[in-house]
Parts: C-alpha cells; sequence; structure tokens
C-alpha cells in the first residue's frame, strides 16, 4: 500500500511554518482535487484510489494510503484526455475540441462541458448523482452516434467515482479552476510547452 503524506502547503505557497494545525473540509477537498490533477497532468501510471479514507488528516499533513488499484494509462487516451483538462481550464477551445476529435467525442461537447466544465468554477459542488447523470448522457450519446467509448474510460471512471464521493462526503464548494491551477504551476515550463501542445503523454516517460 502506499504511504504518500503531502505537505499542507501543496494547496498554497505559505511556508509551513504558518500552516495551521486543521483544515476546512473546503481546503481538505482542494488539496484532493489538487492531486487529482496534478496525477493527471505528470503521470503515465495512476493511483484509482481517490475515496475518502484512502486519506487521513495529520497535524500538517495529509497521509494518502490508496488501495493498490493502478492504472497505467493508454497513450493515445491520456493525451486525449490531457488535451480535454487543459483546453478546459486554460480556455483553449482548439485543444479542448481536438482532444474529444482524438476520442471520438466530438457529439458529447455540450454532455462534458456540463459535466466538468468550463474552467471558471469558483464554486462548484460534487455529487455522484451528477456524475452518474452526466457519464448517462455521454452514453447515450456515443450510442446515438454509434461510437464506443474507450476501455480506459472504466479505470478512469472509478477513479472519478472516488473523487465524487469523496468530495461529495466533505460537502464543501471547491474553487476547480484554482485546484487546476495549482497543479499546472507546479510544471516546468517544459512540461506545460507540451501539454499545450497535446504530446506530452507520449514523448516522455512521466
Amino acid at each position: 500500500m502506499l504511504n504518500l503524506k503531502m505537505p499542507l502547503d501543496f494547496r498554497s505557497d505559505k511556508d509551513s511554518s504558518e500552516m495551521l494545525p486543521s483544515l476546512s473540509r473546503r481546503e481538505r477537498g482542494e488539496i484532493v482535487l489538487t492531486l487529482f490533477f496534478a496525477q493527471l497532468l505528470s503521470q503515465k501510471t495512476a493511483w484509482l484510489d481517490f475515496r475518502t479514507h484512502a486519506f487521513e488528516l495529520l497535524s500538517k499533513e495529509i497521509l494518502w494510503q490508496p488501495r493498490p488499484w493502478i492504472f497505467a494509462w493508454d497513450p493515445d487516451f491520456l493525451t486525449a484526455l490531457r488535451k480535454i483538462n487543459v483546453g478546459i481550464f486554460l480556455h483553449q477551445t482548439p485543444l479542448f475540441r481536438e482532444g474529444l476529435g482524438d476520442m471520438r467525442l466530438d457529439h458529447a461537447e455540450a454532455d462534458l462541458l456540463e459535466q466538468f466544465g468550463p474552467g471558471d468554477q469558483p464554486g462548484k459542488r460534487y455529487f455522484l448523482k451528477d456524475l452518474r447523470h452526466g457519464m448517462h448522457k455521454v452514453f447515450m450519446s456515443c450510442k446515438d452516434a454509434k461510437t464506443r467509448l474507450h476501455a480506459n474510460f472504466f479505470p478512469f471512471g472509478l477513479m472519478l467515482a472516488g473523487l465524487y464521493q469523496h468530495l461529495e462526503s466533505l460537502g464543501a464548494t471547491i474553487d476547480v479552476q484554482a485546484c487546476f491551477m495549482r497543479a499546472w504551476d507546479r510544471l516546468t515550463a517544459e512540461e506545460r510547452s507540451l501539454l499545450e501542445g497535446g504530446t506530452w503523454a507520449k514523448s516522455t516517460t512521466a
């Protein structure tokens, strides 16, 4: 089992000595969501377990103890997924649509934006029922368009379900844009350039 300790300053630029000994529900949720984005942007292999009981709040750290549900993304899927997320949160519509096209999901653009976007979301509440409803609409759109979802959508859906369960249990409003940008800002300039070009998943060993 992975035991990953994350300092509270994973969520901000404050010195660790300035950190309070406890986190609000919103702060905890934003650390978890930032971790989700950081893993998506920087790793080819994912730990899928984002459920509530995989995390423990310590005095000045969050301890992540995911179950060993590890999945190596297909490079084409990961590249498209990164294009979609970078396109949404950096407001690069052509890149977002390119990612949709790579997944043959052009027909589901409105449904995916309703579920996961637009990027500027200073206050989003997460509910599992919304995820189920949104994904059902995507599935039905694929059925109507006679296309199939990539096989990697199954593990990705498991990861999303755990994330939504965790954030719903916190009952907090999350600044999604800020979480993405914290993860984005921790990348190197070269990594950001490759992601904006939609090539990092194939051109690096991350």
